[in-house]
């Protein structure tokens, strides 16, 4: 393989996994590696096993629309749904209407408050709801198969994949990487390698010299019930006005509840869970006499903060201070909620411009 040109890939997120993808897509005589800290790969977006439980969940709430252009291809034709719930705690209304609660949309696609939202993205946005091409809006939620139906998937065009590899130094001579160190391992970047970096901007910041953004976390809970519940108007997604919830999702045996930007008004995570399954049951107009088995995920590193300032100081493109080393991750898609399309679409991007600054 002396021969073969090598694209190390720093991340086995979504945009790592993706990066994979889109080489052997543009560049298939790349040979590519990905390296992940942790002991598996899907990063901020993965699912796992419950021994208890008996079957898969998601580490949180993973919403997708049919206006996105990569994302969509992982969702079958009758898996969409057009019906969204709008329910407001206060006066025990609901309605169905997407553009009175814009507020709502937006605040869970960028998970920041409605009004601290960049103008840019925010327009960004709003734009996917008013074009010509997406006057009937459509959306699905992951709730337990991300890593199943889309991580592994797009992972399965990565030559290699070392996971439990944390990197802890890149080596350089005059801007351009020659070592990258994995603890007590160095791996040697050849003049005909690249390297792509796929981690968070917390990750990134000490290796690349970029600005610190500033992160909002979000709080998914997953309650297991024997039986699939129902939510009014035979809606799957509900979003929650003037509740601790902001946006609730059903699947078989799983409602998944996601809290964003969680402020820890609760004491303890057990009286949360159970505040939350008493907004659950209101909105269905139950009264439900336990609260089931449930999980709890804390992201504190959910996605980007979308105001002005964050926005302002992501990157424009992918390229770095190091000539052979690019970026890529949802926090780089300037003007772009973090989402799992931004995440993808980054990957691309990487993989685009490294391709354009081969010698």
């Amino acid at each position: 393989m002396s021969d073969i040109p090598i694209c190390h890939i720093i991340g086995g997120g979504l945009s790592g996994v993706a990066c994979a993808y889109f080489l052997k897509k543009y560049y298939p005589d790349f040979h590519s590696t990905i390296y992940e800290a942790k002991e598996y790969i899907g990063g901020r977006s993965c699912s796992y096993f419950d021994d208890e439980w008996n079957m898969h969940i998601n580490n949180a709430a993973h919403m997708v629309l049919s206006s996105d252009k990569f994302m969509k291809n992982f969702v079958h034709e009758e898996e969409w749904c057009d019906k969204v719930l709008f329910f407001d705690m206060e006066t025990l209304g609901g309605n169905i209407t997407l553009n009175d609660n814009m507020d709502i949309i937006c605040r869970k696609i960028c998970n920041t408050a409605y009004d601290d939202i960049s103008f840019k993205v925010k327009s960004r946005v709003l734009r996917n709801f008013k074009s010509n091409h997406f006057m009937h809006p459509k959306f699905y939620a992951f709730n337990c198969d991300l890593t199943q139906r889309v991580i592994n998937v797009l992972a399965s065009y990565a030559d290699e994949i070392h996971c439990s590899c944390k990197l802890t130094k890149v080596m350089s001579r005059k801007g351009h990487a020659h070592t990258l160190c994995f603890g007590n391992r160095s791996v040697r970047v050849r003049p005909c390698d690249r390297v792509i970096f796929a981690l968070d901007n917390v990750s990134a910041v000490p290796f690349l010299k970029i600005p610190s953004l500033e992160y909002n976390n979000s709080v998914n809970i997953s309650y297991y019930t024997s039986q699939t519940i129902f939510l009014p108007h035979g809606a799957s997604f509900v979003g929650v006005k003037g509740g601790v919830v902001d946006w609730i999702s059903i699947s078989p045996n799983v409602v998944s509840a996601q809290i964003c930007n969680y402020e820890n008004n609760f004491t303890t995570f057990d009286k949360l869970a159970l505040y939350v399954w008493s907004e659950i049951s209101r909105i269905r107009g139950v009264n439900s006499a336990f609260m089931p088995s449930y999980r709890i995920e804390v992201n504190r590193y959910a996605s980007v903060k979308m105001d002005g300032i964050n926005n302002s100081l992501r990157p424009n493109n992918a390229k770095t201070i190091y000539d052979n080393i690019f970026m890529c991750g949802d926090w780089t898609m300037k003007n772009y909620p973090c989402t799992l399309e931004a995440a993808a679409l980054s990957g691309e991007r990487a993989v685009r411009t490294m391709l354009k600054f081969l010698k």
